[in-house]
């Protein structure tokens, strides 16, 4: 099994004894199966042939994963939560009694929601944000000039080297402290090593030898 990166998502090649290349798109990584002999440079084309679709698939996906109302449950730092809808005030929100009120007002459609859903995970991960970068870059001695935060639902993490500026997916907000750090370490490594090659991961997986854990972590559901 391989593994690649296109379009900033992962992309992972099973060869089988097939006529035809087939493509999959799951949790943000695009799964190709394809003939045995194929080259992986046509495997790439054909991949990038997609890219409308793949990227639309993993949007759409990404909505499905995100679809909320009042009972569902909702992590924040890896902990579960019942997600309350306050109709009452119309910004803001709070934790009680196990349940996140989140303050919609009276529009309590998905977009509304899923709107300030984005604005409380935007918060939490700049609460924490502060420390927790102070904490990584002085353990592996690699310091980025500028962080951020946006709405990525595609990757967890990008780093812009020559200007040493690093983005943060606002959705991280929902996962484990640990998951956050590595997905920390992992683009503060690029600072040093680009790609994701063998010495890349090297790297990585020195300053943050839990990484493949995490990993799995993010990639779960």
């Amino acid at each position: 099994m391989e593994k690649l990166y296109v379009f900033g998502m992962e992309l992972v090649i099973n060869r089988k004894r097939i006529k035809n290349l087939y493509i999959r798109v799951k949790d943000g990584v695009i799964a190709v199966s394809s003939p045995i002999r194929m080259p992986e440079s046509e495997i790439i084309e054909l991949v990038k042939s997609r890219e409308d679709w793949i990227k639309a698939t993993a949007e759409k996906n990404k909505s499905k994963q995100n679809e909320l109302s009042d009972g569902e449950k909702i992590s924040v730092f890896g902990k579960d939560y019942i997600l309350r809808l306050n109709t009452e005030r119309k910004n803001g929100y709070y934790f009680e009694n196990g349940s996140l009120v989140l303050c919609v007002g009276d529009d309590t459609s998905e977009s509304a929601v899923k709107k300030r859903l984005i604005e409380l995970y935007r918060d939490l991960l700049l609460q924490i944000l502060p420390d927790v970068t102070e904490k990584c870059q002085n353990e592996c001695g690699l310091f980025a000039n500028e962080w951020r935060v946006r709405d990525m639902s595609t990757r967890w993490g990008s780093c812009n080297v020559k200007e040493k500026r690093i983005w943060l997916s606002l959705w991280l907000a929902a996962k484990p402290i640990e998951c956050i750090e590595a997905t920390i370490y992992h683009e503060l490594a690029h600072l040093k090593v680009k790609g994701h090659g063998k010495d890349f991961y090297k790297l990585l997986l020195d300053i943050c030898p839990s990484y493949r854990e995490s990993e799995r972590v993010l990639k779960s559901k």
